[in-house]
């Protein structure tokens, strides 16, 4: 294998040197005249106001670009004044960039033109070198790319350049299909702009314009259609920084062959077809995995994609179709290197074999799922994978990533949101659900003390999921054990100064669910620092691993999305094991935006504190109308992200005194005792209200009250008013209807129940009675009763706080409607409304009394999640 890279390695540097020597110039490079499609414009002169500042002035800008089904060409032509030294330096050398593979070059003229008016054509004096480009060499991809160097002779400070060329050929890979994007802005002022599309008769052409272009002017010219764009005085474009890819922030139009994404994925289909690899080679290969596990699919796939990635290493020579048309299985397994192309097709002719489906997938790893705000265009994609399928569930697979920790339910898989199927029938464009992790950092970090009275002794176990996973073996198999340890040591050096490691490194692999976990062990011994104020220590800690995943949002404002890591889901833990007498906190804190979530969870008992913080994103950017929320949060976690301990020294006091004091019980014991006096004060109420007589009674239908007090006061006491409000009904229902009741069991008490009996009595009370609402009677009680049950069961420490408030709240919206119809009833009784709608004072008290309840509630059971 050794041998076999030195070969290929040796392949790659003799045919790919850094400069393309043995490269003729005039074999890619003529000088002629341009062509007549080309339309000539005089470039703009004199005075550019808007550009008065600049080192450069553009004094035109002209692209033209001529395609039909058999040919593609592009005029570019350059009118710069240079008026600094730095100007002349980055025009000295004319660069053109073009594959030799398909491409050729003509160049039309470089002209200088002096101050003084003078015009000095020096297209037959420059000296002209063709260099191997290769942007892409460190990863591995080589394309074959050449740049023709021009340089300039007698340029001076200034002087104006004119230069223009045409490049001609399309990759023959790519059959009828052609794209391009004209930028109608720059970042410096342009004094004239010329920006033209010729398309020929029958050659279909598609355009999307991006950040506000303006419209083309459209006119026919014998075979071809001409759309132009011309612009004067152009000012120069500013886009902010930290833009997501594919978020076309420049004012630009995207013109493109290909109407639908469909289209393309049908157009690569006959090069993908498995049937027609199925040699011997892949055959066996898919034989031996099938015996080594028979009538099992799943283990199948998974052993197929891990010999894939075991025994074809990844090396891009994209060279002429090469960037788009993928090599013969067999050849690629002779060679033992291919690139993502030739690796996907050598998979899916195994699965083919396996009779497991599985397709191509073309992806973009940079614009992710952002790929389907673009136009359809057939250079959209820079990488292809498989898409998979056992039973009902799919696979993204990416055989190009090595090889891989996990079975095939917990393997990385491929997070690229959006991609084209490439196939016959293609549907186009498709979402790629991934199954992802609840975490892919996952850290706890333990501050041991008690152990040990002279120093903290401090355990990080950092656990890595999926792809960090992946990173984290390659790394140890790269560099050892050792290196990792020094590495982690000089990273906690740089936090705890005094630090002293005290156990070995461990290092766990999960290889069926994809984890590594790296476990250290260090001492602390002087981290507590002097508080003068409490006359006792101090410790510090914070999650520093989870921070430096955190955004850095430093404007206040943005027009621009902002582009994110994503997808990013870390929890970090600081665990402190203390004395059972300290205090410790229970809260919890939500910091979350569109974009992602961050939270911070703080759990205690006697002798152990947990905070936990956990950030997870929901998307690759931060829109400019979620900046200033995003910026808020992460202000907020910010606010928390140092942990403080105290620890008293002899003869001080103990700082930390108030209600973090209190243990559960005694958090459960002063909750019920407050809770008493509620319903006493509750009680109080209901005595000292000012009832109406039994005559009184009998001048008003039922119990109205106006709806905004009845959903104040049932809100402010989670419902219970509500029963009160039943309880007056049915009091009515036995004082003026002379019905058989206990308004006490069937109000207060047995509400849920009794309420199929008190809704139908309210809707076909006289004097009006309602049908509908009796039809409905039935069954809003039993939603009433469902509701009830479940605020009962949620009403507990370990379930959360806002469910046990919102299933308290919800049976008073459904007695709303009756509420609303014994209102209507009492019409022509304002009088009776009116006195029962007051605010007395018994009603000011008992919200008063009630305020307190969800904060007791909610620091004395933790803000149960």
């Amino acid at each position: 294998m050794y041998l076999r890279f030195l070969a290929v390695f040796a392949f790659i540097l003799t045919s790919l040197s850094a400069q393309a020597q043995a490269q003729n110039v005039d074999q890619y490079v003529s000088v002629t005249p341009p062509e007549d499609w080309v339309v000539h414009h005089e470039p703009a002169s004199g005075s550019f106001d808007l550009a008065k500042d600049e080192d450069r002035i553009y004094r035109l800008i002209d692209k033209q670009m001529l395609a039909s089904d058999t040919e593609e060409k592009f005029f570019y032509r350059d009118v710069t004044s240079l008026m600094s030294a730095d100007a002349v330096d980055d025009y000295g050398s004319i660069i053109i960039a073009f594959n030799p593979a398909y491409e050729t070059i003509s160049l039309h003229h470089v002209r200088i033109i002096r101050a003084t008016g003078e015009v000095v054509d020096v297209t037959q004096q420059g000296e002209m070198q063709l260099y191997r480009r290769e942007s892409d060499r460190e990863q591995r991809i080589y394309d074959g790319s050449l740049e023709l160097a021009f340089l300039v002779p007698q340029l001076k400070q200034g002087d104006t350049l004119d230069y223009a060329y045409t490049a001609h050929g399309r990759n023959p890979a790519l059959g009828p299909h052609w794209q391009y994007r004209f930028s109608h802005n720059y970042s410096r002022p342009t004094q004239r702009m010329r920006d033209r599309l010729l398309v020929a008769t029958g050659t279909p052409a598609f355009l999307k314009a991006h950040g506000g272009a303006p419209e083309p002017t459209i006119t026919q010219l014998g075979g071809f259609t001409e759309y132009a764009w011309a612009a004067e005085n152009v000012p120069g474009q500013s886009v902010e920084d930290g833009i997501p890819k594919g978020y076309r922030a420049w004012t630009s139009t995207t013109t493109s062959s290909v109407e639908f994404w469909s289209d393309i994925g049908r157009f690569f289909a006959p090069h993908y077809d498995p049937a027609q690899y199925q040699n011997a080679q892949v055959v066996g290969i898919a034989n031996t995995i099938r015996t080594a596990h028979p009538n099992a699919p799943k283990a199948q796939l998974r052993a197929a994609l891990a010999y894939v990635q075991k025994e074809v290493r990844y090396t891009a020579v994209q060279l002429g179709v090469g960037g788009f048309i993928p090599r013969d299985p067999a050849r690629v397994l002779r060679r033992g290197f291919g690139d993502c192309k030739d690796m996907t097709v050598l998979l899916i002719s195994i699965l083919y074999a396996l009779d497991i489906d599985a397709t191509p997938l073309l992806v973009n790893t940079e614009y992710g799922a952002g790929l389907n705000d673009d136009i359809p265009r057939i250079r959209a994609f820079d990488h292809v994978v498989v898409r998979a399928s056992v039973g009902e569930r799919n696979y993204v697979l990416d055989p190009t990533r090595g090889e891989q920790l996990g079975d095939l339910d917990h393997l990385q898989q491929g997070l690229f949101g959006k991609g084209v199927i490439i196939a016959p029938d293609s549907v186009g464009m498709i979402t790629t659900y991934v199954r992802q992790p609840e975490y892919y950092n996952d850290v706890v970090d333990t501050f041991d003390l008690r152990t040990d009275p002279d120093a903290i002794l401090f355990t990080s176990k950092a656990t890595y999921v999926g792809s960090e996973a992946d990173g984290m073996l390659n790394w140890a198999n790269s560099v050892g054990k050792a290196e990792i340890e020094k590495t982690f040591f000089d990273y906690f050096k740089g936090i705890y100064p005094s630090i002293e490691i005290t156990n070995p490194l461990e290092l766990v692999i999960d290889k069926t669910r994809a984890k590594l976990t790296v476990i250290t062990h260090y001492r602390l011994p002087d981290e507590w620092e002097d508080d003068t104020e409490t006359g006792g220590q101090v410790f510090w800690a914070s999650p520093e691993d989870l921070l430096s995943k955190l955004p850095k949002l430093e404007d206040d404002t943005r027009t621009a999305p902002f582009a994110i890591a994503h997808p990013i889901r870390f929890r970090h833990q600081l665990k402190y094991l203390v004395d059972p007498s300290w205090g410790y906190d229970n809260k919890t804190d939500f910091f979350n935006s569109a974009a992602f979530d961050l939270k911070l969870a703080v759990r205690g008992k006697p002798g152990t504190t947990t905070w936990t913080y956990s950030y997870v994103t929901k998307s690759d950017r931060i829109l400019s109308k979620t900046w200033k929320d995003a910026r808020q949060a992460l202000k907020g976690l910010d606010d928390t992200r140092w942990v403080r301990l105290d620890r008293p020294g002899e003869g001080a006091l103990v700082t930390r005194i108030g209600l973090d004091s209190l243990s559960e019980d005694d958090w459960v014991a002063v909750v019920v005792a407050y809770m008493v006096v509620v319903v006493l004060a509750m009680l109080i109420y209901v005595s000292y209200r000012a009832h109406p007589t039994e005559a009184e009674m009998k001048l008003q239908i039922l119990y109205p009250v106006s709806t905004a007090k009845f959903l104040i006061m049932s809100v402010g006491t989670l419902g219970v008013y509500s029963l009160y409000w039943f309880w007056q009904n049915w009091r009515w229902l036995r004082d003026v209807e002379n019905h058989n009741v206990s308004p006490f069991w069937r109000g207060l008490v047995l509400a849920a129940l009794w309420n199929f009996s008190l809704f139908r009595r309210i809707a076909t009370q006289a004097p009006e009675a309602r049908p509908a609402l009796s039809r409905l009677a039935y069954p809003l009680a039993g939603l009433y009763l469902v509701f009830s049950i479940i605020s009962q069961v949620l009403d507990g420490e370990d379930s959360p706080l806002v469910l046990t408030v919102l299933f308290a709240i919800l049976p008073v919206l459904v007695a709303l409607p009756f509420q609303r119809e014994v209102l209507r009833k009492n019409v022509e009784n304002q009088k009776w409304v009116a006195r029962n709608s007051r605010f007395g004072w018994q009603a000011i008290v008992t919200l008063l009394l009630w305020l307190p309840i969800l904060f007791l509630m909610g620091v004395g059971m933790g803000l149960a999640e």
